[in-house]
This record gives structure tokens, sequence and C-alpha cells, in this order.
């Protein structure tokens, strides 16, 4: 009799076992989820425009002061000053301007100079020590008497942020470069002095606050 019941109440536990599974299987559902994903952030950091702000003694710009910006690559834009006594200089205002969506921050800036003269000048030379930022963030080519021409890049420092751009105005910032003819100088430039060239390089990432 013992053993029937024992037989009775295994049977009936997996009834209910499978009267379960049953019950599981009937309410079983399948999701299926697909989606599409979309990116709304812009990024578009660029050079607006570069004009002479200023000048001294007999300094000009070759010309006339217009925007340099080259219209198929707005990321590039160049000058030409001319110098004619020592103390001549001219001083260029340049925009940069942010119109996306993510503000953007500057990671590096590299300024070098190099004397190419009226004579052909191999490109391996070492080109004309660049002494900064100094304490106003301020970076100049070498103002020692041996080299004529002096270039100044101020007010743009590693950091600065140009924020992102609100609706359809883009947000800027505005840095200098100054170009002079080195008052030190007490004698005629050689021929490979008396032309130079500036190369400004700004590296811009996208800025995070930080944690």
């Amino acid at each position: 009799m013992e053993q029937k019941n024992k037989n009775i109440l295994i049977g009936g536990l997996l009834a209910i076992v499978l009267v379960m599974a049953v019950g599981y299987a009937a309410f079983a559902t399948q999701l299926t989820i697909n989606g599409t994903a979309n990116i709304t952030s812009n990024w578009d950091v660029h050079i607006k425009s570069i004009t002479m702000s200023a000048n001294e003694g007999t300094g000009t710009d070759s010309e006339g002061g217009e925007t340099k910006v080259d219209p198929e690559n707005p990321l590039a834009a160049t000058f030409k000053a001319n110098l004619v006594s020592p103390g001549d200089s001219v001083t260029y205002d340049v925009v940069v301007e942010n119109s996306g969506t993510l503000p953007a921050e500057v990671s590096s800036i590299t300024v070098t100079q190099k004397n190419t003269g009226v004579v052909e000048v191999d490109p391996s030379d070492t080109p004309v020590d660049v002494t900064g930022p100094k304490e106003d963030n301020t970076y100049k080519t070498s103002d020692d008497a041996s080299n004529p021409i002096v270039y100044t890049v101020s007010d743009i420092k590693q950091g600065d942020v140009i924020e992102k751009s609100a609706g359809e105005e883009g947000t800027t910032k505005t840095f200098k470069i100054k170009v002079e003819y080195n008052s030190a100088v007490t004698t005629q430039p050689t021929k490979e002095q008396l032309e130079s060239t500036l190369k400004v390089e700004l590296n811009f990432v996208q800025h995070t606050d930080s944690p």
C-alpha cells in the first residue's frame, strides 16, 4: 500500500511538472527589435578670414589687406607682407570659425619659420628656432640680429576652446600674426634672408569636459 502511494505521488509530481512545462511553452514569446541610428553631430572647424589689421612704418600687405582664404580649402590661408626698413611690421587677424555642433579645443600649435630667399635652399635646412609659448602665451621666432624677419603668433594657446555653433551662426576665435623687420638688424640681410616663410599649424580635437 505504501509503495502504491509513493507511485501515485511521483506520478502526480511528474504530472505537475508536465503541466508547468506546457504552460511555460504556451506563454513563450520571441521578441524581435529592429533599429537604425543616425549621427546628428557635425565637425566643421575652418579659417573664416585673414586680414591685415595694423601696420607700422612702411610695412604693407601686398594684397591690400583682403581676405586670403583658399575657397577650395578653408583649412588653409596665406598672407604676404612687404617690409622695407628695420622696424616695419604688418599684423594680421586670423579668424577661426566653428560651424559644427561639437566644441573644438586647440590640442597643439606648431610655428615654423624658414628663410628661403631668392636662391634655392636645401629643404632639410634647420628652420629658425621658435620661442614659446611665453608667459603671455605668444610664440615668437628668433629676434636675434642674425634673423631679419621675425614672426609673432599671439592670442591663441593650447587648450583654448571654440564652442559649438549657435543655430546658423558659427562661433569664432581670433588670433594675431605679426611679421616685422627686425629692428636689431644693422647690416643688409643675405639673399637667403630676404624672403621668409611662416607655417602655423593648429590642431583641433573635440573638447570634452573633465569628469
